[in-house]
Parts: C-alpha cells; structure tokens; sequence
C-alpha cells in the first residue's frame, strides 16, 4: 500500500544513511515526490517537516533529479503562505492534516528556522548555484517571523545559538546578499543575548564578519569593469544574457494549488451528481 507521508519521510532519510546508496530507490523517492505534488490535497500530501526530510536526503547522497527538486520546492514554497509562528497548518486546503485511528484530525507543523536552514542547506550541495529565489522566499519568511514576534517566535527559532548561526552561515555559503536578512539575525540575537551568551554571540559575529566581507567583495565586483573577451574583431565586452522573465515560485505555487483546488470541486460536483 502507499506509505503515509510521515512514513515516506522517515524511508527518504534512513535510505540516506546507507552507504552506498540505492541509486534506484532514490529514483523511486523522486517519482513519488513528483506524483503526489499533482494529487488532490489529501493526507498523502507533503507536509513541512516531509518536504525538509526528502530534500535533506537528496542533499546528503548528492541525489540530483531536477523536476523532484522543483516539485519540492513548490511544494515548500506553497506551505510558506502558512505563518510559522502558529506552528500547526489549520488551514486544511493549504495542507491537509493526517486524522488519527480515533477519528481526530492531526494538523501539519509549519516550517520552523531550523527546518528552513535545513532546506536551504541541502541545496548548497544539490546546486551548483544554490537556488537564490528560494533563499529570498525563506529569507522574506524568516525577516516576517521576526518583525512580528509574538509567544511563536520562540518555538520557530527553537536553538537560538544554532538556529541563528546556522541560518547566516548557509546563506554565506550560498553567497546570498540580502543585507536585511543578516541585519534581522543581527537584531534578534541582540534582544535575546541573554539566551545566547558571550560565546553564542561571538560564533555568530564571526559569520556576520565573513557576510560582510563577502558583500564588500560583491560590491567591489560590480562597480568594477565589466569581464571581457577576445572577439573576432578583437576585445569585446561580454554581454550577460538576459534571462528570461518567469513567473515567480511563489505564484507558480499558489496557481498550482488553485488548479488542484479547482479539480477537487470538479470531481465533487460529478460525484453529487
């Protein structure tokens, strides 16, 4: 039968784990991912910490199939319109919850600052060039959860020395300028230095220091000429290709949930019927 999703998740990470890996279960893994991001919002559906544990896995073989990673990330990135800092997706549309042998819905957990760094982690070794719309889309998540705060902000960071850290150190490894993201890690670190410490503070300073530098090296970059080439006609500058204007992740995910939502009432109404 078809393993629930919470069982897929497990399955996915403990395959990890075994050395050498079974190159053939991970197609396998990648060919479920892909199949039920184009079911109806069931039980089956991916949930958060689901979608965290499949691409950690990918991530940890270095297992690369592009459209299971693409549908991951839209499947994440359509979880991310649920606010973390209520930690249970109750809307049932967006996420439906799994119901217990007594009857008892079980609602999702949203993503939390850990499950995030995870996420973006496993795309430092998935990626040659991290994905740098996703890394924006967990960054605009992460800045909300902080400026609104609240009893949830607690629970969504969770290890505030690790969580913060771990949160600045993958986006300089994934080379992500977003100087608002850092400030915001900045920010909270200092009104909850009494929960970090002397050294919680210091291994957080040091990787604010490499963002820094990092930025200054990409500013440098970019107010200097521009590469060039040698021609046919001699030197030429190098034009940078213009890349083709996409529809945002964040919007290819929302549509995408309409048009399950949309097929759902279809097949309702041909039941009623």
């Amino acid at each position: 039968g078809e393993l629930d999703r919470a069982s897929l998740g497990r399955f996915a990470s403990n395959a990890s784990q075994q050395k050498p890996y079974d190159v053939e279960l991970f197609r396998g893994i990648a060919m479920e991912c892909i199949r039920r991001h184009h079911m109806l919002e069931c039980e089956a559906s991916l949930s958060p910490p689901v979608v965290q544990e499949i691409l950690v896995a990918f991530g940890r073989v270095r297992f690369i199939e592009p459209e299971a990673i693409e549908a991951l990330l839209l499947r994440a990135t359509s979880l991310f319109d649920a606010n973390p800092l209520e930690q249970y997706i109750l809307d049932f549309a967006l996420c439906s919850p799994t119901v217990s042998h007594t009857g008892n819905a079980r609602p999702a957990q949203t993503f939390s600052l850990r499950t995030l760094n995870a996420m973006c982690q496993a795309l430092c070794f998935l990626q040659a060039q991290p994905d740098n719309e996703f890394f924006n889309d967990v960054a605009d998540l992460t800045i909300f959860c902080f400026q609104r705060g609240g009893t949830g902000l607690e629970a969504f960071i969770g290890d505030y020395t690790d969580a913060l850290t771990k949160a600045a150190s993958v986006f300089v490894r994934a080379n992500i300028q977003r100087r608002d993201y850092f400030e915001a890690l900045r920010e909270v670190a200092l009104q909850r230095k009494d929960i970090l410490g002397e050294d919680g503070l210091k291994r957080l300073w040091q990787v604010l220091s490499q963002q820094r530098q990092s930025e200054a090296k990409a500013e440098r970059q970019r107010l200097g000429p521009q590469p060039r080439r040698r021609g046919a006609m001699g030197r030429a500058v190098v034009q940078q290709e213009q890349r083709q204007a996409q529809t945002p992740r964040s919007e290819r995910a929302r549509l995408h949930r309409v048009s399950l939502a949309a097929a759902a009432a279809a097949e309702d109404r041909v039941a009623a019927a």
